[in-house]
């Protein structure tokens, strides 16, 4: 199974995107790199908007573990 950061990694590339492009105003290109490197976890915030920008839900990058505590979160916020 795949990381995280080889996830938007390739979705990012598929889309024929820069990591500077994906950053966009809101983040750096080295904040991108060091996601797609394993090397920092995006918060779920930034997640949702790295998605957005993918076109994917968020729970595209999620693993099972993942995904069961965002809906964990959904619930505790509702």
């Amino acid at each position: 199974m795949s990381t995280l950061g080889e996830r938007i990694k390739q979705v990012r590339k598929e889309l024929a995107m820069t990591q500077e492009q994906l950053a966009g105003t809101d983040f750096t290109k080295g904040f991108i790199s060091q996601v797609e490197l394993n090397r920092i976890n995006p918060s779920l915030k930034s997640l949702q908007l790295l998605a957005a920008r993918l076109d994917r839900p968020v729970n595209f990058f999620l693993d099972d573990r993942d995904s069961r505590r965002l809906k964990e979160i959904d619930l505790l916020n509702s």
